[in-house]
């Protein structure tokens, strides 16, 4: 089978693995039925708005919409539902499960991606 997902590290400033979504497939998968605390970084080719969902997710999250390497939003995403989030011109949105144990980003953080 074949992996949606790259894999590559997240840096904020501490180095963590990421599943990194960069293709419109992989884009709409998300963390859609996973159990596992991963990061998923969903990478665009430019900026414009962009919204989440949570169907079929079934992890509370913390999305991060990112534009050239700062946070400029944060939103919750809640398990299931069917409501859109977001909204932000973003050019990267990292998806942190909240019971991961991985740091809650600012807004203004940096961050960089790697894969």
């Amino acid at each position: 089978m074949v992996s949606l997902f790259k894999s590559g590290f997240l840096y904020i400033p501490q180095k963590l693995p990421v599943l990194v979504a960069s293709t419109p497939l992989a884009h709409q998968q998300g963390l859609k039925h996973r159990q596992l605390p991963d990061i998923t970084a969903f990478v665009f080719d430019s900026l414009k708005s962009r919204y989440f969902w949570m169907q079929d997710t079934p992890s509370h999250l913390d999305i991060y919409f990112c534009r050239q390497g700062k946070v400029v939003a944060q939103e919750e995403g809640v398990p299931y539902s069917l409501a859109h989030v977001g909204g932000h011109a973003c050019d990267l949105v990292l998806e942190i499960p909240q019971e991961s144990g991985y740091p809650v980003l600012d807004l203004g953080s940096s961050v960089a991606l790697q894969f």
